[in-house]
């Protein structure tokens, strides 16, 4: 069964995704930009930012943005601290990617960051 996104756990408003790019520490990867900074929040909060530079058709971004949040309701548990805001920022390489292909440069990228073990 899939574990649910609860509101808390994403970043939702323009302010916080500003918030977190200006203030955070940036980790580079092959088909992403992790940017990632800790907050006071009980809990991590993620943030999917997928442009019309990779693609100009509305389906095939949420379909790279569908496959980052699931690749992250995998790895999510495993983050530390608890409680760090994650801004992904999708390259125009992910638009050829498979999910198998995101799931392991997220990870990698957080492996880079420390934020997983």
């Amino acid at each position: 069964m899939k574990k649910p996104y609860p509101r808390s756990a994403r970043l939702q408003r323009r302010g916080q995704f500003l918030y977190v790019q200006g203030n955070g520490r940036k980790c580079h990867a092959r088909h992403c930009l992790l940017i990632f900074l800790p907050n006071k929040e009980p809990t991590s909060r993620i943030g999917i930012t997928v442009s019309k530079k990779i693609d100009k058709r509305a389906v095939v971004r949420n379909l790279i943005r569908r496959r980052i949040r699931e690749a992250m309701r995998d790895i999510r548990d495993r983050i530390r601290p608890q409680s760090v805001d994650l801004v992904i920022i999708a390259r125009q390489s992910s638009n050829g990617a498979s999910a198998q292909e995101l799931r392991i440069d997220l990870e990698s990228a957080l492996l880079k960051a420390r934020l997983i073990p």
